[in-house]
């Protein structure tokens, strides 16, 4: 439910400022936004992170129950660490581990020094979450995390990687074609 609103929250603010259709036909002349709206994206990033890792602090939870069940219907093919997936310890251990990262990272993310550190580890979390527990929508809220980066780093990820990329033999065309709508 946090998540819709982010995403609504989206739709309400002026996001389409730099890289978007807008900005590339010429219809939004403004290239930065303004600060409240990276402030209420980044309270909404914090408060999905909170309330996820304090609705972990249950007695199931916490004694590892929905970690144990999934690792004993999901397991998968854990091969020379399967000792470690049959584990008693490793159930409650990652319900632990997992209700304070999310609550604490929730609340730490807003110091720079913190979400650097931070945001590729919540973007490794829920990566193996996801992909190893199969939760759904757990990679959008690691990559939602990156509003606590600078606000100049799509700029330089955009400078750095995405115009090299597209100055390569087979994707000229296209980028002409993008950068070129609506003239």
């Amino acid at each position: 439910c946090l998540t819709v609103l982010f995403l609504i929250l989206l739709a309400w603010i002026p996001v389409n400022r730099w890289f978007s259709s807008d900005r590339l036909t010429g219809r939004e002349t403004q290239t930065t936004l303004p600060y409240w709206c990276l402030w209420l994206l980044k309270f909404q990033v914090s408060l999905i992170l909170i309330f996820s890792g304090t609705n972990k602090f249950t007695s199931d939870w916490l004694q590892g129950a929905p970690i144990a069940e999934w690792l004993t219907v999901e397991g998968g093919n854990w091969g020379q660490l399967d000792w470690l997936r049959q584990h008693p310890l490793l159930p409650p251990t990652l319900g632990w581990a997992s209700a304070i990262f999310e609550t604490l990272a929730g609340l730490l993310l807003w110091s720079p020094l913190a979400a650097k550190l931070l945001v590729p580890l919540l973007i490794g979390y829920y990566a193996v979450d996801s992909f190893g527990i199969g939760m759904g929508v757990s990679p959008l809220i690691g990559l939602l995390s990156v509003v606590f980066l600078s606000p100049s780093l799509p700029r330089q990820v955009f400078d750095r990687v995405v115009v090299p990329t597209a100055s390569l033999p087979g994707l000229k065309g296209i980028w002409r074609i993008l950068c070129g709508l609506g003239t």
